[in-house]
């Protein structure tokens, strides 16, 4: 793998990824906006709208159609919420030209087609042409709408209401069902006008030459540097809150628990986390599910960017109570008492799921872009700050926990 990182007069980054490993080429485009209710889902919105079709291609089928001729070119839209940032990308994936019928260079029509998508969106006076507007924010809501289905996600909204409106600890970067009731055409327009300023950084990465990629972002590029900078860690101090229980249409309860650990990504504790991470899934599913079978599921998540620690899990509601009491002595015994041989466990699986983000293009592209955000070592570092970590930096991690609290949705009778 060979990387070239270049400032581009506009003040965007640059990143350039060669490698033979895959055999396709992406590039991707980052685009940042402030972290707020609005924000997220009017960029979900504009992302939906630009990426369906395009003046050229003023039907759905018609531009699938033209990406399909392109050896089935894919474009998609990433939503990410880093700190105090909203970040969403576009991204096209192509094949490499060596695996085409004739060596055709796709990665041109790449550049061509992102153009097309960013430059001659189906806007018409001003804005989004109006039914186009209507059938894609409706098929947007719709969804959202449909996410009620999910007890896991009504958990999540109920934590989300909870911390309050624009709260940036737990997001819904999928949007909100009454922001987007709120969000007109001209909204979205002016947000569209607002991409130019957007864009924090483009990484291109496979088979590439340089100098060719930096003459296509030249010619179908147009992005301006007077963007915000906005921070990638949230470091707030979280009140405790009571616990709060509601009733539901399931057939099955769900909780989530909040607790705070004030560690972030780049922090001395922050590798030791991860491991602590892994061993506390370890317990909690063999001790909670396996060996009690009280939930159907259950995990925890390390929220590296807002020092979080975030459990969720499926249960009954009669086990609520004794599955929190098991959670605690899970907790009580990881501050106490560490088993090497489940250290290691732990250590090696999370050292191949780093190894592992090199064989995905996507999970490249992401790990090279939080590296320069979070100021990270390169895979060979973090592999060696993974493995030299110590029982006594677990047993650490566990003492900073802090509940805050948590939410249970109840099943229906």
């Amino acid at each position: 793998m060979n990387k070239k990182e270049i400032v581009l007069d506009n003040g965007i980054k640059l990143l350039m990824i060669n490698t033979d490993k895959f055999k396709t080429v992406n590039v991707t485009l980052f685009f940042e906006d402030e972290l707020n209710d609005f924000n997220v889902t009017c960029d979900n919105l504009l992302s939906k709208l630009l990426i369906a079709k395009t003046k050229k291609h003023p039907s759905r089928k018609e531009f699938k159609s033209y990406l399909k001729e392109l050896y089935d070119m894919k474009i998609i839209s990433i939503k990410d919420n880093p700190g105090e940032t909203f970040c969403f990308s576009l991204n096209v994936d192509s094949l490499n030209k060596k695996y085409t019928l004739n060596n055709e260079n796709l990665l041109e029509k790449q550049f061509e087609v992102l153009n097309e998508v960013l430059y001659s969106p189906f806007i018409i006076n001003n804005e989004f042409d109006s039914s186009y507007f209507k059938e894609v924010k409706s098929e947007y809501k719709q969804s959202l709408i449909n996410n009620e289905n999910y007890k896991e996600y009504l958990v999540n909204k109920k934590v989300n209401k909870i911390l309050g409106k624009n709260n940036k600890q737990v997001v819904l970067s999928g949007g909100y069902v009454d922001e987007l009731e709120k969000i007109t055409n001209k909204d979205v327009y002016n947000k569209y006008m607002e991409l130019n300023s957007l864009c924090k950084e483009i990484i291109v990465c496979g088979e590439i030459d340089f100098d060719e990629v930096i003459s296509y972002v030249n010619k179908h590029f147009n992005f301006s540097s007077n963007r915000n900078d906005y921070k990638y860690l949230y470091k707030n101090e979280m009140k405790k809150y009571e616990d709060y229980s509601f009733d539901s249409k399931f057939s099955q309860s769900s909780i989530a628990i909040l607790y705070d650990l004030d560690v972030y990504i780049s922090d001395k504790l922050y590798y030791p986390t991860l491991i602590f991470n892994e061993m506390f899934n370890y317990y909690l599913f063999k001790i909670i599910r396996e060996e009690h079978n009280f939930c159907y599921s259950i995990y925890s998540s390390f929220m590296s960017s807002r020092g979080l620690c975030y459990l969720q899990s499926n249960i009954e509601a009669k086990n609520y109570e004794k599955t929190q009491e098991l959670v605690n002595e899970i907790i009580d015994d990881l501050r106490n008492n560490i088993d090497e041989k489940i250290l290691d466990i732990s250590k090696n699986k999370v050292i191949n799921n780093v190894r592992k983000e090199v064989d995905n293009p996507l999970k490249t592209i992401t790990r090279e872009y939080n590296r320069e955000l979070y100021n990270l070592e390169d895979l060979e570092g973090i592999i060696n700050s993974l493995n030299n970590v110590t029982s006594n930096d677990i047993k650490e991690v566990a003492n900073k926990l802090d509940k805050k609290f948590s939410v249970i949705l109840k099943e229906g009778n």
